[in-house]
């Protein structure tokens, strides 16, 4: 028995008394929900471990603060260097009640790292 005249069967309805049309529309319903389950495009279809790793990642759900809204936070507070420290060492150096010293600290790594990074590139085109 072909799948659409499973269809008909479950609908009640007698195969052999359909119309040509009915008959058509019942076969292209059965091609469609083969295709679905051949490929498994039926909906409920099972993240990869990827898909599952970035769905919990803190930065994809929205948690806390972009960086470009800790960058215009540090530029009001005076913090030099803001604009070449990455997301964590801006989260570090705007945390209430943390010494200057240590805010200078992470700025000066923050510039040398950036400077390292445009010395590469500057020997590299002289080459």
């Amino acid at each position: 028995m072909t799948s659409a005249r499973k269809l008909a069967k479950a609908e009640g309805k007698d195969w052999n008394k359909l119309s040509v049309k009915e008959k058509n529309k019942l076969e292209s319903q059965a091609k469609v929900k083969e295709i679905v389950k051949k490929h498994n495009l039926s909906g409920d279809k099972k993240k990869t471990q990827r898909e599952e790793a970035i769905a919990h990642h803190p930065r994809t759900t929205g948690n806390g603060p972009t960086r470009n809204t800790l960058m215009l936070e540090a530029k009001k507070r005076g913090i030099k260097y803001f604009r070449v420290m990455n997301r964590e060492e801006l989260e570090k150096v705007l945390t209430p009640g943390i010494p200057q010293d240590l805010i200078l600290n992470v700025g000066q790594q923050a510039k040398e790292r950036w400077q390292k990074g445009w010395k590469k590139k500057k020997e590299g085109e002289k080459k």
